[in-house]
């Protein structure tokens, strides 16, 4: 499988023009497949054609850095498409980003690192590229070294297989269904406090993490093959809160990860096997029970 990448802009996108583009210019149709992510770090949105070709919108989730990614099975393909891409997009390769880097980027835009992580799409990056990561884990300015260490933990999720949630009509998880019929296209039951309609009808198990909820979440639901249900978009807007929810194939424990710039990250979880999952948690990270849902001080005045 041949694996590329072209950076592009936070805003960029992959719209029904520039599928249409593609298919006029390269002979590629591509139809969406569905949307997921790569282990931790990154969310994604699948495209597939009749040939098995992948275009992959990637999106790191704690940083405004976005990446399109060609796979094919042939280099040729793989090479027109991705040029297709950025003749129409723009964007950076490995090389230019490394460049940028090298003349004196590293400390004024660590950040840098992760989109050069991200350019090589999964596939092997250069030498002078690995030994500048490498090198930047180790670097004196503290920020830098973080960055670096963002860097390679994007770079080892793109070498993993992406989970995809397919385009398909499926019934929602019965530990997800409301207590009685809400409005509007969002059908589930909510942590985000406040939400009428939408409460989760059960007794749930509210966790406070002490470090990395995201880790945890991904860890315990990555290990056990859960299906990630719920995934936050670009430009939603519910009030600050970003939540994401997985369950278990059988459709009758959820795990919700809850965050919020106001809040500690929380992990919340309901269902059939709740205590089983808590303890699977507790495994993982560094989380806490607590009473129940926090509030921003924002909204506790209001």
């Amino acid at each position: 499988m041949v694996r590329g990448a072209l950076v592009v802009l936070p805003d960029a996108e992959i719209d029904d023009d520039l599928l249409e583009m593609l298919a006029d210019e390269t002979g590629h149709r591509f139809v969406h497949e569905g949307t997921g992510g790569f282990g931790v770090e990154l969310l994604a949105t699948f495209y597939k054609d009749e040939a098995g070709n992948q275009l992959i919108e990637a999106k790191v989730i704690d940083a405004p850095v976005k990446a399109v990614l060609v796979r094919s099975g042939s280099v040729e393909a793989a090479s027109k498409i991705r040029q297709a891409v950025g003749d129409h997009l723009g964007g950076w390769s490995e090389q230019m980003l490394r460049a940028q880097i090298e003349a004196g980027g590293l400390e004024t835009d660590p950040g840098l690192l992760v989109a050069l992580a991200l350019s090589g799409g999964g596939g092997p990056l250069d030498d002078e590229t690995v030994d500048l990561v490498n090198a930047a884990t180790e670097h004196e300015d503290d920020a830098v070294a973080e960055w670096a260490a963002f860097a390679v933990r994007v770079w080892n999720d793109l070498q993993d297989s992406p989970i995809v949630i397919k385009d398909k009509v499926r019934e929602l998880a019965p530990v997800l269904r409301p207590a009685g019929a809400v409005d509007g296209d969002e059908d589930w039951v909510t942590a985000r406090p406040g939400v009428a309609g939408r409460e989760i009808p059960r007794a749930a198990v509210w966790l406070r993490a002490d470090d990395d909820a995201k880790r945890v979440f991904y860890t315990v639901t990555w290990d056990e093959d859960w299906m990630l249900e719920v995934v936050p978009l670009e430009g939603d807007d519910d009030g600050g809160w970003e939540e994401t929810i997985a369950t278990t194939e059988d459709g009758q424990t959820a795990i919700h990860l809850v965050r919020h710039p106001a809040l500690a990250d929380h992990v919340v979880v309901h269902g059939a096997d709740a205590a089983g999952v808590v303890a699977a948690l507790r495994t993982v990270g560094n989380v806490t029970v607590v009473d129940g849902p926090p509030v921003p001080d924002s909204e506790r005045r209001g």
